[in-house]
């Protein structure tokens, strides 16, 4: 998924280059390796067929430094709308 599109970003001196990845790629997730995100992670465990076991982390110091940011609303935002079609777009592959 093309995330940085000069539409997503706003100009590099007003954002960090995490601006909206609050929440790991889920596009881009596989079994077996944490998928990192600046304030959650997520591990997905399978072993043979099935999923045996999926874990959320929450990084408090990365949420903490989040939203401490004066543009947190926007990449939060930003965080959640990514979030969502990476969500609606794995029903149609």
């Amino acid at each position: 998924m093309e995330t940085d599109s000069p539409n997503t970003r706003p100009p590099a001196d007003e954002a960090a280059d995490c601006f909206g990845d609050l929440f790991p790629d889920f596009s881009k997730l596989e079994y077996n390796r944490r998928a990192e995100g600046q304030a959650f992670d997520v591990l997905v465990e399978s072993c043979g067929v099935g999923v045996q076991r999926k874990t959320i982390t929450f990084k408090p110091e990365g949420w903490a430094k989040c939203a401490a940011s004066p543009k947190f609303d926007e990449c939060y935002r930003l965080s959640v709308a990514k979030l969502l079609l990476e969500l609606k777009l794995d029903r149609y592959t």
